[in-house]
């Protein structure tokens, strides 16, 4: 299968809505810092717009849903719930994720966290646990490769999944803005797990009173419903 058609899969949508994430993200060496900086712009260089996620390319197939790893909670959001504790704060978020997934894709066969976690523990010594795989790492946008272990670990887990695609929430970072709204930003990758590629991307910012309004906000972008009219 070539590139091209692999990238097809997870095909791409320009949307005309909020602005993504600019300039370049951090190196490999810094994927795992606890509270990164949002990447700066280098110039007049900057990031895609938001792109919504084709689904249609992978109707019928099963798809994996990673953990979300890095969620960073800014200003005097760090002090309220679900940030307050990080363990609650990752649950939070995968499963407002993995709500949006199931209504706004049902065509797809999403494997969400809870049930890649229930996989990993009945093949002990196989695969690895899907919470500490490093996927944050995938934030960057300068990997296109998967590096190993992650993607040794990513291909052990898809096939004791059945499927061949992941989708990783790399990291998301709330904050107010300057009316007093909660902002989002959603950085998301999708990864052939047989070839290694990173072959969609998309970096979402949207914001709403409260932080699920905001993240419900960025999943529209994402997974824009088409019309159930006929």
């Amino acid at each position: 299968m070539n590139r091209s058609i692999r990238r097809s899969i997870f095909g791409v949508l320009t949307v005309a809505a909020v602005g993504a994430w600019g300039g370049r993200g951090p190196t490999p060496a810094e994927a795992q810092t606890a509270t990164p900086p949002p990447p700066k712009s280098q110039g007049n260089q900057k990031l895609p717009p938001p792109a919504a996620l084709n689904t249609q390319g992978i109707s019928g197939q099963v798809v994996g849903v990673l953990p979300s790893t890095l969620v960073v909670a800014r200003d005097s959001l760090g002090g309220r719930p679900p940030f307050v504790e990080r363990a609650a704060a990752l649950r939070w978020v995968d499963s407002l994720i993995g709500e949006q997934l199931m209504m706004r894709a049902p065509e797809v066969n999403w494997k969400l966290p809870a049930q890649l976690r229930s996989m990993a523990r009945q093949a002990p010594g196989i695969a690895a646990n899907p919470d500490y795989m490093g996927q944050s790492a995938l934030r960057s946008p300068e990997i296109n490769k998967v590096p190993d272990p992650l993607i040794s670990n990513l291909r052990t887990l898809m096939a004791i999944a059945g499927g061949r695609f992941v989708l990783v929430p790399a990291a998301l970072s709330f904050h107010h803005d300057s009316v007093g709204a909660v902002v989002v930003a959603l950085n998301m990758a999708g990864v052939d797990t047989r070839m290694g590629d990173v072959i969609f991307r998309s970096y979402i910012q949207a914001s709403g009173k409260t932080p699920a309004a905001a993240l419900d906000s960025a999943m529209t972008i994402l997974l824009p419903v088409l019309a159930v009219d006929p």
